[in-house]
């Protein structure tokens, strides 16, 4: 669904919408779904519907001019409807979104230049209308490609391109209310530091894949605590941190 193709050694955005039952034969579902050539939007399932979340017209920027942050969303990937021409946040790309406690929430993003836009910013909508802003610069560094995902009862965000040291992380940071965040340092990731990988949770495991940083990986890595059952799952993660006593405070509230 969208993104950019490659001619002439220019990337052009497209919107194109394709399906698959199998994964091997694939069908144009719409050509032109009504929304703008995009690409580094975010696509996520939430309340039954796809939702098609901000991206931009131009892989590389000057300035934010190119950039969307409009909300649309479908429930056959067809027919779309514009939930929001403007939503609250900031136009962005390269953000990471996802459902989280009945809530799909958008983290991150800016765009891609030689100065590039990085936020740290999570927002969160029950209708994608009206958003609530958590937080306008979390604990972690701002970043475009990274990857979050709702797992073991909160929300985690992982690798990405940051500006400091320049180039890709794999830091990891884990949230229960989207407003205070805290790094997992119970256990380094192995994984060597990387942006635009893939993360899932699969067989209540979270799964890293793949992803770059001047060279391009193709190795898989899991992080298990679902098998923490109820508040252990706090102790185990919080049991090799070491934090002020406010910040927890705040990270449980």
């Amino acid at each position: 669904m969208g993104g950019f193709v490659e001619r002439e050694n220019k990337f052009y955005p497209i919107n194109e919408i394709w399906s698959s039952a199998d994964g091997r034969s694939w069908t144009l579902a719409a050509a032109n779904p009504g929304w703008q050539a995009r690409g580094g939007g975010t696509l996520v399932v939430f309340n039954e519907k796809l939702w098609l979340l901000g991206g931009t017209s131009q892989y590389r920027h000057k300035d934010d001019e190119a950039l969307f942050n409009d909300v649309w969303s479908t429930e056959n990937g067809v027919d779309w409807t514009n939930v929001s021409p403007h939503a609250t946040w900031t136009p962005r790309a390269f953000h990471t979104a996802l459902t989280h406690s009945g809530r799909l929430w958008v983290l991150g993003g800016g765009y891609w230049s030689g100065k590039p836009a990085l936020y740290s910013d999570v927002w969160s909508t029950l209708d994608g209308i009206q958003w609530k802003q958590h937080t306008d610069r979390a604990n972690w560094q701002g970043r475009i490609w990274a990857t979050a995902v709702s797992y073991a009862g909160m929300l985690w965000i992982m690798g990405g391109f940051v500006g400091s040291p320049r180039g890709g992380a794999n830091d990891v940071w884990y949230s229960r209310n989207g407003r205070s965040w805290l790094p997992y340092l119970a256990s380094q990731p192995s994984w060597v530091p990387r942006l635009a990988q893939s993360a899932i949770v699969f067989d209540d495991k979270l799964w890293i894949v793949a992803g770059s940083n001047g060279e391009y990986y193709n190795d898989v890595w899991f992080l298990d605590v679902v098998a923490w059952s109820g508040d252990s799952v706090f102790n185990k993660i919080l049991k090799s941190i070491f934090q002020p006593v406010e910040s927890m405070r705040s990270f449980f509230s």
